[in-house]
């Protein structure tokens, strides 16, 4: 498996991943009013811009704040990211997960650690380089 030193080459994969993802949530898939909008990636920051999704779940969600939320969220894409990592070959990546809405911004570090040792034997088959 090889190590990944730059992560420019990825960051197009990594938008195409997230949207595929946000887009397979249901929960979330019936509130996106503007998608191009709502996600870009700029090397492993991950920006999220609220607009992109209705009033309703603006109104719903985002009523706690700017900081709960992308907490919530940038817990909701730990687990895929961690994925994605081991797909790319990173071993211990960390990723910045920006929510913004409106003025308000707030920006969480992932740190995701990921060693072939502790993965199913399946997904190592599916990374056969």
């Amino acid at each position: 498996m090889r190590i990944v030193q730059n992560f420019e080459p990825y960051q197009s994969a990594l938008l195409f991943q997230v949207k595929a993802w946000i887009a397979m949530d249901l929960a979330l898939q019936k509130h996106i009013i503007n998608f191009p909008k709502l996600v870009s990636v700029r090397g492993t920051t991950i920006m999220i811009d609220c607009s992109g999704f209705d009033e309703y779940y603006r109104h719903k969600r985002l009523g706690a704040g700017i900081i709960p939320w992308t907490k919530g969220f940038s817990g909701w894409l730990k687990p895929r990211l961690r994925l994605f990592t081991l797909q790319i070959g990173w071993h211990g990546s960390a990723y910045s997960v920006v929510g913004r809405h409106g003025d308000l911004r707030h920006e969480e570090f992932l740190s995701i650690e990921s060693s072939a040792a502790n993965e199913p034997l399946a997904l190592l088959s599916f990374k056969a380089d």
